[in-house]
């Protein structure tokens, strides 16, 4: 695996390590709820949200890119209530982290470097331009994630974290 693509593999699964701390506790009920007077997304919009471009990502490194959570990627966000509940987003967190890790360990730099096929919304012109722009997309929403269930009375993300990697060493 070319050194690129293993830094990026880390990124994406670093995700993957912290995005079921961010669900622990987390109901259907919870899930769909939003917070800033209804305004704000809810935590299924934004797994939803992030699946899509996950997929998008695996496109990217000529994967098939499923289109099933497109609708989480228009218009603005929304409590998620019409889409999957909690544990079938988190199912195909799991599946497409799966097909992203097998897709980037194949990635060379020269297919890093191709172009995208277009420009993405904050320039990106390389497939590496757009792959880099959405690990940080996800940090992102996966911040505001974690700040949903502190406003809705859940312990903070960081703080299962920190919780469970002191069990771990001690």
């Amino acid at each position: 695996m070319a050194h690129t693509a293993t830094s990026l593999t880390a990124l994406y699964q670093t995700t993957d390590g912290v995005l079921p701390f961010a669900l622990t506790g987390v109901t259907n009920e919870v899930a769909t709820t939003r917070i800033r007077d209804g305004q704000g997304p809810s935590i299924s919009w934004t797994l939803g949200h992030l699946l899509h471009f996950r997929h998008h990502v695996v496109g990217l490194l000529g994967g098939t890119k499923e289109e099933s959570f497109a609708s989480f990627a228009k218009g603005g966000a929304t409590d998620g209530s019409a889409g999957p509940d909690i544990a079938e987003l988190e199912a195909a967190w799991e599946r497409v982290g799966a097909a992203l890790t097998e897709r980037l360990a194949g990635a060379s730099d020269d297919q890093l470097r191709q172009p995208s096929g277009g420009v993405g919304p904050h320039g990106e012109k390389t497939v590496l331009d757009e792959v880099v722009f959405l690990a940080w997309h996800e940090a992102y929403h996966l911040g505001s994630i974690g700040s949903i269930r502190t406003a809705l009375g859940l312990r903070p993300t960081a703080e299962l974290v920190m919780e469970a990697a002191g069990a771990a060493t001690g």
